[in-house]
């Protein structure tokens, strides 16, 4: 195999991937399909996607808050009952 077509066969799964990410986002969007079906949409108005289900892939970090002192102090607290 030329660097070539190691490129272009890069770029391909890029655009279809293939392989264990294929086979996660299938599962994902069956489990997600199967949990909206039995989901309460009361308790959790938003729908399930499949990335709620794909244990293996990356996602996005949620940005936190760093804990005020007010907070730390309150669960030093909880801790050590002082």
């Amino acid at each position: 195999m030329t660097s070539g077509q190691l490129a272009e066969w890069i770029a391909y799964d890029a655009v279809e991937p293939s392989g264990e990410y294929r086979q996660e986002l299938r599962s994902g969007r069956l489990c997600s399909l199967l949990a909206n079906i039995n989901r309460d949409s009361e308790k959790r108005p938003e729908p399930f996607v499949p990335l709620d289900f794909m244990f293996f892939t990356d996602r996005p970090e949620e940005k936190q808050e760093p804990p005020t002192a007010e907070e730390l102090n309150a669960k030093l607290k909880q801790v050590f009952g002082k």
